[in-house]
């Protein structure tokens, strides 16, 4: 899987994530996309993955019950200090609230903040 880039999309609104499956489908002919609902799965992926190595483009929602957005970034920060493989994780939410925002801007995990829903010529930007 030399050169490969997995899609991940971390949401407990399957809808949202279904849609950012889509978009990715529309740019790229046959992209490794998996989508969570639980984050608590997710995170294990992301950990999993990158450990064997894997490039990881995720996409991650503040606001999920169990653990959120930020629980996640602490549980992948506990492994690894810096994002590994070239790895990259954007928070795609819908909050308004501009601590959130401050916050995403300052965790070195945190490759940017993404307001809902993602857009065809964000995600072309982010792929390029």
């Amino acid at each position: 899987m030399d050169n490969v880039t997995e899609y991940v999309f971390l949401d407990d609104d399957a809808l949202s994530n279904v849609l950012g499956e889509k978009l990715v489908r529309k740019l790229l002919p046959d992209p490794a996309i998996i989508s969570f609902t639980d984050p608590i799965a997710g995170s294990r992926y992301f950990i999993e993955r990158s450990k064997d190595g894997i490039k990881l483009v995720v996409f991650l929602d503040i606001d999920m019950p169990v653990l959120n957005g930020w629980e996640v970034l602490e549980s992948i920060q506990y492994q690894f200090n810096e994002l590994p493989n070239n790895s990259r994780i954007f928070i795609l939410s819908s909050s308004i609230d501009t601590s959130d925002k401050s916050r995403a801007s300052d965790h070195k995990l945190v490759t940017d903040y993404i307001e809902k829903p993602l857009s065809l010529e964000v995600l072309m930007k982010i792929i390029k």
